[in-house]
């Protein structure tokens, strides 16, 4: 049977993700790896891990630095590592008299922990489940707060200039708004807005917009003509736009 180029691509596709996958998850359980480590625990070639972990380095996902001479002969092999902020979780621990919560990253990283105390016998599932919210209001937790601000702006980052609809226009209303007068999105500010709608809407993080009369025009007609968002060197940065 001949497969067909779309389905070749997309099994590609799927193969791609697996092999990054593999290699995370191994950097997750097992820590920093040298790229000879990772080819022997995954059994990928050495130019398939070579290629795979330049993905994850310009995704910001993890970092690779050079590796002390381990007594081997030859050139040491750089040693990857995951960036424990990139991506996060969130560990609820229900104790009797104690509601405990921490942001985890990968790796393992526990990147902030708080715990309330709270009386015995106070065990409804909704009182629970309102206590566990409170103890995640981020913005009034400055623990809480750091753990999870570059994850969150890095998402923000990446769903205000790669995100869209079926037609192609921003899936964020304000930022088609903008967009198609010729802004671009300038900068974001984490906790800038910590109204409840505020935080409700966007997790209490403000966009700038910037209008430069030079470049009005042309970011007007990428963004209509092509779908490209008009963005500042950070925020390109921070949601890796090539």
């Amino acid at each position: 049977m001949k497969l067909a180029r779309v389905d070749l691509g997309q099994r590609s596709e799927t193969v791609r993700r697996a092999n990054l996958s593999a290699i995370v998850r191994t950097l997750h359980e097992n820590g920093p790896q040298s790229r000879s480590d990772l080819v022997a625990r995954t059994g990928l070639t050495r130019s398939a891990i070579r290629a795979l972990v330049a993905e994850l380095t310009c995704a910001g996902l993890a970092t690779e630095d050079r590796a002390a001479n381990r007594g081997r002969p030859g050139r040491p092999s750089p040693e990857v590592s995951l960036i424990p902020s990139a991506a996060v979780a969130v560990a609820f621990s229900i104790g009797v008299d104690s509601l405990s919560a921490a942001v985890v990253g990968l790796g393992g990283a526990v990147l902030g922990v708080v715990r309330s105390d709270r009386p015995r016998g106070h065990d409804a599932v909704g009182a629970i489940v309102d206590d566990l919210a409170a103890l995640l209001d981020h913005h009034a937790d400055p623990r809480i707060a750091a753990a999870l601000r570059d994850p969150l702006i890095r998402l923000c980052a990446r769903y205000l200039l790669h995100e869209r609809t079926p037609s192609g226009r921003a899936l964020d209303p304000v930022a088609h708004f903008h967009l198609s007068n010729g802004a671009r999105v300038e900068r974001l500010n984490w906790l800038g807005d910590t109204s409840p709608k505020g935080l409700q809407q966007s997790a209490g993080i403000m966009v700038n917009y910037l209008y430069r009369l030079s470049d009005i025009e042309a970011n007007h007609e990428a963004y209509r003509g092509e779908g490209r968002v008009a963005a500042s060197s950070p925020l390109r940065n921070l949601a890796r736009v090539k």
